[in-house]
């Protein structure tokens, strides 16, 4: 069998069919998946809800909102996520990126650019906001991606490179959306970094480690993965 990221993608919808990203980030609007990508850095995205949820209840639903709103109320919104103190300005500075750009405007180098100019965004916040908000072409390369690639292929594959390979593969933002989400559900559910759930997996039968037999979670792959 010659495994590639369309079939990954494939065995993927299988598993959870009529999945989609709405689904997947809870029928959150495009503003708070953007802030969302920078609140859940750190933290679990249980989290980073209550702190959307504050923000809803503060009335900061928007850009101009949340610039025109003062530290202290930024503060107390944002402090479920943790490390608010560094997160309040990077979500002032996303607003501030909201407005500058239009939905249309530039493409995804560019933007990307912009972003990482950005301090607290990094390679993945940025990567989710271009796929997720603005549905580019891009492909977010984070932990979870890594860990189950690296062992359903059965080599070592780092994030840029599976960035790079995704993207040569499947172009649609609409797929790569899902392919993203499905890995980081499978990741939490079944491939997780420590003790994995291998005979429960739905991907066991085209896992190179399922079926070969080993345990992915001892061995170089694993050695530079977070959860």
């Amino acid at each position: 069998m010659k495994r590639s990221w369309s079939l990954l993608g494939e065995e993927l919808a299988r598993w959870k069919p009529g999945m989609t990203a709405d689904e997947w980030w809870e029928g959150e609007d495009r503003f708070f998946r953007c802030l969302g990508s920078v609140l859940v850095q750190r933290t679990a995205w249980h989290n980073a809800k209550q702190a959307i949820g504050r923000m809803r209840e503060l009335g900061l639903t928007d850009p101009v909102a949340v610039l025109q709103a003062s530290e202290e109320e930024l503060l107390a919104a944002v402090r479920p996520a943790g490390f608010y103190r560094s997160k309040v300005p990077a979500i002032r500075e996303v607003c501030r990126f909201l407005l500058q750009v239009g939905k249309e405007e530039g493409n995804a180098s560019d933007l990307r650019h912009r972003l990482l100019q950005i301090r607290g965004i990094g390679p993945e916040t940025a990567d989710t906001i271009l796929l997720y908000v603005f549905d580019l072409p891009v492909f977010v390369g984070d932990a979870y991606a890594e860990r189950i690639a690296s062992r359903w292929f059965g080599e070592d594959l780092p994030k840029e490179r599976i960035r790079e390979e995704v993207l040569c593969e499947i172009s649609d933002p609409v797929q790569l959306q899902l392919l993203h989400a499905l890995l980081v559900e499978l990741g939490k559910d079944f491939c997780r970094k420590r003790d994995p759930l291998c005979p429960a997996c739905p991907l066991r039968s085209t896992c190179h480690s399922g079926t070969a037999g080993e345990n992915p979670a001892v061995g170089r792959s694993d050695s530079r993965q977070g959860e």
